[in-house]
């Protein structure tokens, strides 16, 4: 077995032990400082993606596409006219002039003697403009094809149409308009 002196404790073996245990504390706290560091850089990145989520919330409410609003937007040219009510007649009347005035009946419809409703959905930006232009009822033969293309047209008439308002705020508001297909006796 092995035997201490008193010398062990009291002389080079001793000061070399301190010297040991100090030297372990402090690779001890280093190794643990780069846990703390790597800690607090997880923790930063968890505020910036919390940050940018609250971001990305925000923006997804400003950009909220409402079905029914206050106002409901309206194709334009209509806006010297004296009522609210008056004015939301002469836009659906100018719509419709619009729509069957731009409306080139497909070749293959014709052809198969097709005609029938198709149902589309647009959204009217806050900006006036139209975008996601979608088929929802479709009797085929290009009848949805081009009632989409009527629709997609209207980005590129000199007006906008009059965006929909919520609290006094213009909003996106969601559009489904029935476009008709009649082939004539």
């Amino acid at each position: 077995m092995f035997q201490r002196t008193f010398s062990d404790f009291n002389g080079t073996a001793m000061n070399s032990l301190i010297k040991n245990r100090i030297t372990m504390m402090y690779k001890i706290k280093k190794r643990n400082g780069w846990k703390y560091l790597f800690a607090s850089f997880v923790f930063i990145l968890l505020m910036f993606y919390s940050c940018s989520k609250n971001q990305d919330d925000n923006k997804s409410i400003q950009d909220q596409i409402y079905q029914v609003v206050e106002e409901m937007p309206r194709f334009p040219g209509c806006e010297n006219e004296a009522t609210k009510e008056d004015k939301e007649m002469c836009s659906q009347q100018k719509l419709m002039e619009y729509i069957y005035s731009n409306l080139k009946y497909p070749e293959e419809a014709i052809r198969d003697s097709i005609d029938g409703k198709v149902l589309i959905q647009f959204i009217v930006t806050k900006d006036g403009n139209i975008t996601d232009v979608k088929i929802l009822d479709d009797p085929g033969n290009g009848l949805g094809k081009a009632a989409e293309q009527t629709i997609e047209s209207m980005n590129k008439m000199s007006e906008k149409w009059v965006p929909g308002k919520h609290d006094g705020k213009n909003v996106n508001v969601s559009f489904v308009l029935p476009v008709i297909f009649k082939l004539q006796d």
